[in-house]
């Protein structure tokens, strides 16, 4: 090498300093380090490599070496892809251009060396957090290992020579070149994240400290004696005392309850000899109005630093009286889900018990229907065993349905003017006749219903009430082998109104303590030691009812001894009973000949319904949904009802409504449904329908259903019609 050679060496040096400019730029944009950002680089990159590239080390004229290899596989070690590639397409463009003979060793040189850097860092990303140097060192042997190699890329008179004259700086100044350059980027990029996170941790004090300005934390120092030598704001503030009436003052004394003072001194004194240093407990402590309130206290210990004696404790505090009470709701919410499910589950292993023995009878008595040895006698136990099971089976789902609109708040409740005396009579009277009551022998039954309330009419929901007596009555049944019940209504004075308070008493199994506390809730029966019937729905449905009438109900239990139940309804009198009273004496309604369409997608239910009317002499047309309804009209039928399924496919019962009443208002329409909405009757009627049936459904309440139709459009058709 000549002096010429070492001048260019020297210039090339000074331009890959100056690179380092660009690594602190680079640097600075790193968080928001752009597509733009990185081919800006790239060129700045490209630019130094052409500024190498004009200051050479000429060997013979068109073989120059410079120190792009050093600048290429640096950029692509640090910058990445981009900006290298970029770079490398600058260097190459201008070695095509200067041409000469080792054109094509230079361009060589300039992919070899930006793909090492580039794959070097894909390969090994972890480097710089490393011993930095070897792997310096060893890019750059490897960089310019492959330069040598290059060679072979030059004419083949000036192979010898050129490597010959290369060799030793590629070997030496070269991976030099590299690993110092390398060197002081790898150096940069350390201060540049020491700078980072010395940012960070200055805007993490920062940010510490505003957060202790202005949290709700509470801070306190208490001395070795005791007592209290600083409080901040917040702390005065959550308790309500003055600075001057706790400073100096015994913290214990004047915040910690008189129960609780000892205890608390006691632990105090056991965390003062304790040898760590920082601890937390949570403390009630009472504020200056007497309000106790939670703190979960962080404490660290204050020593002496020249004698290591206990100095006091300073103490950070976070209110969590409401979060301790959110958990204890929690918890008792957690407690109550799981008693639910529990109570779910042994509710849906009744249910099906309550509901396989009676579809077993139902299924097995059917079945033997079909025998012909049955004796008449036989066969007429036989239905009737079958129509008791049936609605031992609509008494669950009734029981299931109300419990439900209890819980929706969709029971429907209908006060209406009636004698009390019925009210209370007519439910004795299917109590006696009931199969439960025939099976006690033993059993007494008492009323005491006084005479003065005989003739009294009352305003309430009477079906309602009648519901509660009965489930009363029937739980005495249950639990009552001998002795007596007696139930009875008194009139009495609750709140300064009159109430009508009824009672049934029975001398039965009573209830023990423990469970008294379950009487009302869903899914309970409290006498396990025998099967009785029931979902254990009873007494919450009753419950449900009275809140409804604005009533009470509770009761008096002895365990072995029996049980009262009671229960009020506001005594709302009344002078007399309203009674329909019609002015047009309406002629019975004969269905022989009329054209009677049953809308229902149901078979079986549609063969119940033609069965029930076999006798009438209608003509009965069947559509098996809306659509199929509205169709059959289309085609010019002359009905004259329609008994109209609400629940359909295709087209349901509503929207076929619609469509009668707006093309055929003459014809009458009884709305059938087992929906089990408060509002479902309501809607139907709304919506035009002449009359309404709830599922499931018996003859004569079909035929009433169907008379009520034909005399409501009567009446809308005479408007004299009084009631």
């Amino acid at each position: 090498m000549n002096l010429s050679s070492i001048i260019g060496l020297l210039q090339n040096t000074a331009i890959l300093l100056a690179l380092s400019l660009l690594y602190e730029f680079w640097w600075n944009y790193e968080a928001y380090r752009s597509l733009v950002v990185k081919i800006f680089a790239g060129l700045l990159l490209g630019a130094t490599g052409l500024l190498l590239m004009v200051t050479p080390w000429t060997f013979v004229p068109g073989i120059n070496f410079d120190t792009r290899s050093i600048l290429l596989s640096v950029s692509g070690l640090f910058f990445g892809s981009i900006p290298t590639f970029i770079a490398m397409l600058m260097t190459a463009t201008l070695r095509i251009i200067q041409g000469g003979g080792g054109m094509w060793m230079g361009l060589a040189v300039i992919t070899t060396a930006g793909l090492t850097g580039i794959i070097w860092n894909r390969i090994r990303p972890g480097w710089k957090e490393k011993k930095f140097l070897y792997e310096l060192i060893l890019l750059g042997y490897t960089v310019h290992l492959l330069m040598l190699l290059c060679t072979f890329f030059l004419p083949r008179e000036n192979r010898a020579e050129t490597l010959k004259s290369i060799i030793l700086p590629l070997l030496t100044v070269y991976p030099l070149g590299t690993v110092l350059l390398g060197s002081l980027l790898a150096n940069q990029y350390r201060h540049w994240q020491n700078r980072l996170a010395s940012r960070k941790l200055e805007e993490s004090e920062r940010r510490f400290s505003d957060l202790l300005k202005n949290t709700n934390l509470y801070s306190v120092i208490i001395d070795s004696s005791g007592k209290m030598t600083f409080c901040n704001k917040a702390f005065l503030e959550a308790i309500g005392y003055a600075e001057e009436e706790l400073k100096d003052k015994d913290a214990l004394h004047i915040l910690v309850s008189h129960e609780n003072r000892e205890d608390y001194r006691t632990r105090l004194s056991n965390l003062f000899k304790s040898s760590d240093g920082r601890f937390s407990f949570e403390a009630e402590i009472l504020t200056k109005s007497g309000e106790k309130i939670t703190v979960s206290w962080n404490y660290t210990i204050l020593n002496d630093e020249s004698t290591g004696e206990f100095k006091g404790l300073a103490c950070i505090g976070e209110n969590i009286t409401t979060r301790k009470k959110a958990e204890e709701e929690i918890i008792r919410a957690r407690q109550k889900a799981e008693e639910n499910d529990r109570l779910k589950t042994e509710f849906l292993s009744n249910m099906s018990h309550e509901i396989k023995t009676p579809l077993n009878a139902i299924l097995g008595f059917t079945t033997l229907l079909t025998e012909d040895k049955l004796e008449a006698e036989e066969k007429i136990n036989i239905r009737n065993i079958i129509t008791g099971s049936g609605e031992r089976l609509l008494n669950i789902i009734n029981d299931i349905v109300d419990i439900s609109k209890i819980e929706a708040g969709q029971l429907d409740i209908k006060k209406t003017p009636g004698k009390l005396y019925h009210l209370v009579y007519d439910i004795i009277e299917s109590i006696k006749i009931s199969p439960l009551y025939s099976q006690k022998q033993d059993l007494g039954f008492q009323l005491h219903f006084p005479h003065n309330l005989k003739d009294l009419n009352i305003i309430t929901d009477h079906r309602r009430v009648q519901q509660v007596l009965s489930n009363l009555l029937t739980n005495a049944l249950k639990y009552t082998e001998k002795g007596s019940i007696e139930t009875g209504v008194e009139k009495i004075t609750k709140a300064g109104k009159e109430h009508l308070m009824f009672y049934v008493k029975d001398t039965g199994s009573g209830i023990p303590d423990d469970k008294k506390e379950l009487v009302f809730n869903r899914f309970v029966k409290l006498n396990t030691e025998r099967y009785q019937e029931g979902a254990g729905l009873g007494l919450s449905i009753s419950r449900g009812i009275i809140e409804m009438l604005d009533g009470d109900i509770w009761f008096e239990s002895e365990y072995g001894k029996g049980s009262t139940f009671y229960f009020t309804i506001p005594c709302c009198e009344t002078d007399s009973i309203i009674e329909m009273k019609n002015n047009i004496n309406y002629p019975p309604i004969g269905l022989e000949g009329k054209k009677i369409i049953v809308a229902e997608d149901d078979i079986n239910s549609f063969f119940y319904i033609k069965h029930l009317l076999l006798n009438t002499g209608a003509v009965i047309i069947h559509a098996h949904n809306g659509k199929d309804l509205i169709d059959i009209l289309n085609a010019g039928s002359d009905a004259e009802l329609i008994l109209l399924d609400i629940a359909m496919p295709v087209m349901d019962g509503y929207e076929a409504l619609m469509i009668i009443k707006n093309k055929w208002p003459h014809i009458k329409v009884v709305a059938q449904t087992a929906y089990a909405f408060a509002d479902e009757r309501e809607k139907c009627l709304a919506m035009g329908c002449d009359s309404y049936i709830s599922k499931p459904f018996t003859g004569a309440g079909l035929m009433a259903a169907i008379h009520e139709a034909f005399r409501n459009r009567t009446s809308k058709e005479h408007p004299g019609t009084q009631i």
